[in-house]
């Protein structure tokens, strides 16, 4: 919330807060920042959890300006211009729907474990358009996602934000941002990405380290991954590819094969449903020693998930 409040701008902005039935102490905090900062910060606290995507989807409805840009909960931004130079390219650039912009790794206690991070999910083109999607590919990071408030201003129907996956949205939302327009990359480093990696702790970015090679998240990733097709075919209207990023859950099976062994046959199973589903099944095998290989290189070096 400080490096929100830290924030620079020749425009007025409001911070906006959800709490989705934390159990912690997160609702006090919140609350203490709304009495002191009443006419910038505004709180919801949820008495059930909903879940991180409907939670974050309800959040935006609330939103009255422009532009919406995020700030995932473990994370924070460090650039005091930020949303001034989101603002600046966006008001400048009409045929952007969003931008994005790069991004340092931070540890638990929020010291920069890396200032160049090489993160798999993210595009390397500076420029992303809906083609670069694959199934897996994202503009930028989340806390670094500032776009055009779309909800406010048109009857599309954004539900499906949180109803394709009830936990992540992140795909979904680069979906939709850029089947309005492109999506810009800036080279400035202006948020920490946190990284928690302990099985005690209960976000997103632990269960996706330490929990990602088991067949049930393999399996809920493909499920994930075959709606957002139907999903960009029948409400987008846009042909998307996604073999590259089913090829890789293809190779997922084969390495928690060697790790959960008891899951051997459901394994099996779920690679000749990923492979069925291939729009390009012979470019699916070759893509799979390619991903070994890329697997492999990430374990001698630092490739962040």
């Amino acid at each position: 919330i400080e490096s929100v409040l830290n924030q620079k701008t020749d425009f007025k902005y409001e911070i906006i807060v959800s709490d989705d039935a934390s159990t912690d102490r997160t609702p006090e905090i919140i609350r203490k920042y709304e009495k002191l900062y009443f006419d910038i910060i505004k709180v919801f606290i949820r008495t059930e959890n909903l879940g991180a995507s409907r939670n974050g989807f309800e959040l935006s409805k609330q939103a009255r300006g422009e532009y919406i840009a995020c700030c995932e909960g473990d994370d924070f931004w460090t650039d005091t211009h930020k949303l001034q130079k989101q603002a600046d390219f966006l008001d400048n650039n009409h045929d952007f729907s969003a931008c994005t912009h790069d991004v340092t790794v931070s540890d638990a206690k929020g010291d920069i474990v890396s200032v160049n991070p090489k993160i798999r999910w993210i595009s390397k083109k500076r420029v992303y358009s809906i083609g670069g999607f694959n199934g897996e590919f994202l503009p930028g990071h989340p806390s670094s996602l500032f776009r055009r408030n779309y909800i406010k201003e048109n009857g599309f129907d954004y539900s499906d934000i949180y109803k394709l996956n009830n936990m992540i949205s992140d795909r979904t939302i680069a979906l939709i941002w850029a089947s309005f327009g492109k999506i810009y990359r800036l080279p400035d480093k202006m948020a920490s990405y946190r990284i928690i990696r302990d099985s005690k702790a209960d976000n997103v970015t632990s269960g996706l380290y330490l929990k990602n090679d088991s067949c049930f998240n393999i399996k809920q990733d493909f499920i994930y991954t075959v709606k957002l097709e139907r999903f960009a075919e029948r409400k987008l209207k846009q042909c998307v590819n996604t073999d590259y990023h089913k090829a890789s859950l293809y190779a997922s099976c084969i390495f928690a094969k060697f790790i959960h062994p008891n899951n051997k046959r459901e394994l099996q199973n779920l690679r000749r449903i990923i492979l069925k589903s291939c729009r390009r099944k012979t470019y699916c095998v070759f893509m799979f020693p390619i991903i070994v290989l890329k697997r492999t290189a990430e374990h001698l070096t630092k490739i962040y998930k």
